[in-house]
């Protein structure tokens, strides 16, 4: 029987802390979901403990296994293959709460049948202490279907979010690959949808996070300077979003830092798809104290 959902998780070096997750796996209340796993180049147990997994037989598990290119190529390969009509990317380090299935089932019978509508989102809460991992107000109690401008920009909502998207939609949006980078943000993709499709926020928490000294999170900086075409993709494609033109601005001024370094390239070539008025008025603007506050507020 085809899952109803995906739960996907790309890995690395994890078979120390992947128990957690499966054993969230198997306590939830719904079990029509497949776990699909795609192993990005680990060196540890992972694949032995995986095994292990699949002959105990208590959960559907499928395990595919990629040398190291990244998250993002992982995602790539997880929803070519996926099985289910939603898929949700829960990283090795998080867990779902147990009724996490059962909250997305009931949630996806509001959305099935809308075609503007891409993913179910909801707030995701601290493993720790299950606080809220956001910056200011809740999501109302009733479910918001909005695109994720509007969430932010007009209703001041911002933080972590857990998505889980109609895999037919996400197998369009497969995330760029550059040679020798292994790090693209995931709201290259995420964005790319959003201009077409909107969301169904909901209140209730599904997902718990933690974000261990070895992940992606807290190696984000480094990762964009070692993946600096990457970086600059995500900051390029910014402009052309309908975000207010301060935003616009900052990601100009992350793009060319990382432009910049191309010392072989004319002005010209480091633009690119950049109007140059915006491109200007940034190197104007630069020289002054003003905006180096107003680029490093959040």
């Amino acid at each position: 029987m085809k899952p109803f959902i995906t739960i996907f998780t790309p890995t690395y070096n994890r078979a120390y802390i992947l128990p957690i997750l499966y054993r969230s796996l198997l306590d939830q209340t719904n079990k029509e979901f497949e776990w699909l796993i795609v192993d990005d180049g680990s060196t540890d147990d992972t694949k032995n403990l995986i095994d292990q997994y699949i002959q105990e037989n208590k959960i559907p598990i499928r395990y595919f296994s990629q040398e190291n290119q990244g998250k993002h190529v992982a995602i790539n390969k997880g929803a070519l293959n996926a099985k289910g009509l939603l898929f949700m990317t829960v990283d090795s380090d998080d867990l779902l709460v147990d009724n996490a299935i059962e909250i997305l089932a009931n949630k996806y019978e509001l959305i099935k049948d809308s075609e503007d509508v891409a993913a179910i989102v909801a707030v995701t809460r601290h493993i720790n202490d299950t606080s809220l991992m956001m910056t200011n107000q809740r999501i109302p109690q009733q479910d918001w279907v909005l695109s994720p401008y509007e969430l932010k920009y007009k209703h001041k909502v911002v933080g972590e979010f857990s998505m889980a998207f109609k895999t037919a939609i996400l197998k369009n949006y497969p995330f760029p690959a550059f040679i020798d980078e292994r790090y693209m943000k995931l709201t290259v993709v995420y964005n790319r949808i959003a201009k077409k499709y909107k969301n169904i926020y909901i209140q209730e928490p599904i997902y718990l996070a933690e974000y261990l000294s070895d992940g992606l999170t807290a190696k984000y900086w480094s990762l964009m300077k070692s993946n600096p075409k990457g970086a600059k993709l995500s900051f390029k494609e910014l402009v052309n979003y309908p975000i207010p033109l301060i935003d616009k601005l900052k990601a100009i001024n992350m793009y060319w830092n990382f432009q910049n370094k191309e010392k072989n390239l004319s002005f010209k070539d480091k633009s690119q798809d950049i109007p140059y008025f915006l491109i200007l008025i940034v190197l104007l603007l630069r020289k002054t104290k003003i905006f180096h506050f107003i680029i490093n507020k959040p």
